[in-house]
């Protein structure tokens, strides 16, 4: 099971949109905030490490040293990242069939991940039954992203976010595939409420890969433990995917597995 360690993100500029942006008032900059996927990473000076946003496209990486400093230097990671668009590039013709050449000022590590199946039968299952309730989720060309709020305490307890299916789980004749969110708090404290990010490559689900899959119904049990559903519909012929909005303006220490 792929683990997210000890990942810090002092603040997330996020707002009620697929993206956000906003204008300093003494520079007139535009930041954007979206999440999307670590595409390229560049090994020499005549390349660019590229990421590809779920909103905005390809965009070639001026300062791609971030991207090692939150230990997210790696082809196929997620992340949420706030950038500027370098003025100069707007509209320069671009190496790599790049939209925009940008600079991020801001990045989270998002926890990327395969949803998991399980046999009761002959596995032992290790995915908890804590409280996690699900804020939004949105399925972007490759992923299913879920933004979760949990209850925590520790820095040094790292938490365990799965998505969950029995063995030999698939689709029914509607195409609905029925899942679970789960949480392991691993004996934590829940004291504070923090807020993460998963995404769960689509591939991985089943029924996606031969198109039986049309919508996903997953529940969670709450904050309050009730057990909550929540629907979203698969469209695999999408390119670009069906971004929901983004809509939190808290400010998260983030610890997640």
């Amino acid at each position: 099971m792929s683990k997210l360690k000890n990942l810090i993100l002092s603040t997330v500029l996020i707002a009620s949109a697929t993206f956000i942006q906003s204008c300093s008032d003494d520079e007139n900059i535009e930041y954007i905030t979206e999440i999307g996927t670590v595409s390229y990473i560049s090994n020499n000076e005549s390349e660019q490490t590229q990421v590809n946003g779920d909103y905005n496209g390809l965009s070639n990486i001026i300062n791609k040293n971030a991207l090692k400093y939150a230990q997210s230097d790696s082809v196929g990671q997620r992340i949420l990242y706030t950038y500027i668009i370098e003025a100069d590039n707007k509209s320069a013709a671009l190496p790599q069939n790049a939209k925009q050449s940008i600079k991020i000022y801001d990045i989270y590590k998002v926890l990327t991940k395969k949803m998991d199946t399980y046999n009761p039968d002959t596995q032992t299952d290790n995915f908890g039954n804590d409280n996690i309730s699900i804020n939004w989720m949105y399925i972007s060309s490759a992923h299913l992203n879920i933004q979760f709020t949990i209850r925590r305490s520790s820095s040094s307890i790292a938490h365990r976010i799965s998505l969950v299916a029995l063995e030999g789980s698939k689709p029914d004749e509607n195409g609905v595939l029925h899942l679970e969110l789960r949480h392991n708090k691993f004996n934590d404290d829940p004291y504070i409420n923090n807020i993460g990010y998963v995404s769960y490559t689509l591939e991985s689900i089943p029924g996606y890969k031969d198109g039986t899959l049309k919508k996903l119904i997953i529940t969670c049990k709450n904050s309050d433990s009730i057990t909550e559903s929540h629907e979203i519909v698969v469209n695999k012929d999408s390119s670009k995917g069906t971004m929901q909005k983004i809509n939190s303006d808290e400010n998260s220490s983030l610890f997640y597995k």
